[in-house]
């Protein structure tokens, strides 16, 4: 027996079919009958959610491209103990909402509620998810989702009552999860590795990006800046190369796996999406560079980055960033459309000539290297 919750996403008819049965006999026995908060609804509008149309309807988000919604069953000791329906919209502000969410009634006050939701939480925002969002209908929903740190958030358009829980303050999602970061920092180079063997999306011609990085950045030798340096591959030859090296990052396993390899090093945890830390006040780089992390950035915060780093760049300085990148829009769509599988709606990939048309007063050139990776350089 162990405590262990498997969060299992539904995917064949048979498990769908046992999801509507359950989520049936939930309405029925838990909400339905017990309707204590919001607006009262009528009898039509309780039926509607067991219409064809209404699971015609769901089943459609289940299946679409974009902002998926997820039926999944909690599994403990190989049952069933509960399902839940959820949906994350990257393409909007990174709400997570939590459609169904249900431990069967055997399995309650045991604590496997708080434990289904942290495995989700956890799991939406290493995705990306930026707060999550639901309906309570009655007192005892609304007790058991306070103690998960929700809040009254008003009413929707039906009258329901709606809740909220921002990630902003929570340690657990800061710096788009540093915990997922530490979690895959022993694993990084082997998917890196095997992404770049198949000649894949997101690490296609990876060696190639870093050998080009470090041809432009040798000839500016001297102090060098790297930007989520991760587990110090492309930094490791800067340093043994004689280059003095500061680095920043958001996983600590990550800056202790460099550090190891590199003693002298200035390396900080820090969430560059919040600027540049105070430890760098005062030091002027020859070379800042950054591989596979300024996809974490938006196309403003790109800018307002760029901006940030040349206060810190020597006059005859270069910023230099190797990452999934693209000339422009249409090479992107393609890269998506090759890889619609894989790819990663959360990131925000560099596309070039936006980015020239953005930063006018500099001289900025990109160095295509794969179908989805490339090099971007910018001089003052």
């Amino acid at each position: 027996m162990t405590d262990k919750i498997i969060i299992k996403r539904i995917k064949s008819e048979e498990e769908l079919s046992k999801f509507w049965e359950i989520r049936d006999q939930y309405m029925l026995e838990d909400i339905i009958p017990n309707c204590e908060l919001g607006e009262l609804r009528s009898e039509e509008d309780k039926g509607w959610f067991f219409l064809d149309e209404y699971c015609n309807h769901m089943e459609k988000l289940f299946r679409r491209k974009q902002d998926t919604a997820n039926p999944v069953f909690f599994i403990k000791d190989d049952n069933i103990i509960g399902f839940a329906s959820y949906c994350t919209y990257f393409s909007e502000d990174g709400k997570c909402f939590i459609i169904d969410f249900c431990i069967l009634s055997q399995y309650r006050n045991q604590g496997l509620g708080t434990k289904a939701f942290q495995e989700i939480s956890e799991k939406e925002i290493k995705r990306g998810a930026r707060y999550f969002a639901l309906n309570v209908y009655n007192n005892r929903n609304k007790n058991f989702w306070e103690k998960q740190g929700f809040k009254f958030d008003g009413q929707d358009e039906y009258g329901s009552v709606l809740m909220r829980k921002d990630m902003s303050g929570d340690s657990s999602a800061k710096l788009l999860d540093s915990r997922g970061f530490d979690l895959w920092s022993e694993g990084y180079d082997k998917d890196v590795e095997i992404s770049e063997q198949n000649n894949q999306y997101p690490f296609a011609a990876y060696e190639e990006v870093l050998n080009t990085i470090y041809n432009k950045v040798h000839k500016h030798k001297g102090v060098i800046l790297d930007i989520g340096f991760g587990t110090g591959t492309l930094t490791r030859r800067l340093y043994d190369n004689g280059n003095k090296i500061y680095g920043i990052d958001f996983s600590k396993k990550m800056v202790q796996i460099s550090q190891k390899k590199m003693p002298e090093a200035k390396l900080i945890q820090f969430d560059f999406t919040k600027g540049l830390p105070k430890e760098l006040d005062g030091v002027m780089f020859d070379s800042v560079i950054s591989t596979y992390a300024i996809h974490h950035l938006t196309d403003e915060q790109k800018i307002s980055c760029i901006n940030e780093i040349l206060q810190y760049l020597k006059g005859d300085g270069v910023i230099v960033f190797g990452d999934v990148s693209f000339k422009n829009k249409y090479e992107m769509i393609m890269a998506k459309e090759k890889d619609k599988d894989l790819w990663d709606d959360t990131e925000h990939y560099l596309i070039a000539d936006e980015i020239m048309k953005l930063l006018p007063d500099l001289k900025v050139d990109f160095e295509k290297l794969s179908y989805c990776s490339g090099v971007l350089t910018i001089k003052k």
